[in-house]
């Protein structure tokens, strides 16, 4: 379904059952796709709540560097390394999250962890 059509599908879906990973992660994409980080935000963090992998980590992060809040995405990119440390798209963001927020040497580490999964041939990618 293309946003907005999508949207009452959604969260409709979510109201018969909170719990619907899916449905909370894919509203999430389509509000952002749409520039409505903030509430794409939201969403990703219900999917989140339901489901704490590093993906979703990665997509509430995504949302909130979106709205130009780059050192809290920064520990939020963390928290999904925590959790998904060989996921080379979070390394990746969270060093360029490092680097508009004025942190240098955060910046440096996550780049060099993302060069590194990839040479080692340990990386995992987000489907």
């Amino acid at each position: 379904l293309k946003s907005p059509a999508a949207y009452p599908a959604y969260r409709a879906a979510v109201r018969a059952d909170p719990s619907f990973h899916d449905a909370w992660h894919d509203l999430a994409f389509a509000l952002g796709n749409d520039q409505l980080h903030r509430h794409a935000e939201m969403a990703a963090r219900q999917a989140l709540a339901v489901r704490a992998t590093g993906e979703n980590w990665f997509s509430v992060a995504n949302h909130v560097m979106s709205q130009k809040r780059y050192a809290e995405a920064a520990d939020i990119y963390a928290k999904g390394a925590a959790l998904s440390p060989s996921l080379v798209d979070l390394h990746h963001n969270w060093g360029f999250a490092c680097h508009l927020s004025g942190s240098r040497e955060c910046a440096i580490r996550a780049a060099l962890k993302a060069c590194e999964l990839w040479l080692s041939g340990e990386a995992t990618t987000i489907d």
